[in-house]
């Protein structure tokens, strides 16, 4: 009856454990944050710090406007919408 009693408890136990798997360097868009001076780079929340840019602007960066910074599949990337496109092939980019 202990045997009994133990195994049910074990099986309990193991179903309430949670098996995330997160391989990625974000798992939610809340993950991600803009960076360098320009706001041109989309990195992992934490790692803002980590990223040094030459402080440059180009012009296809004012398109950075037309869209946002999201965890895509896993990374850290600006959305490649519609309008963020069209005006890339505006800016020459």
């Amino acid at each position: 009856m202990k045997k009994i009693i133990g195994l049910l408890f074990l099986i309990v136990l193991l179903g309430c454990q949670q098996n995330e798997v997160y391989d990625g360097e974000c798992s939610s868009d809340t993950d991600c944050v803009t960076a360098g001076c320009s706001g041109q780079l989309c990195v992992p929340q934490g790692r803002e710090s980590d990223t040094m840019t030459i402080c440059d602007f180009k012009p296809e960066y004012d398109c950075l406007r037309l869209t946002s910074c999201s965890c895509i599949a896993g990374k850290c990337s600006f959305e490649q919408t519609q309008e963020y496109r069209q005006c890339l092939k505006i800016k020459g980019s």
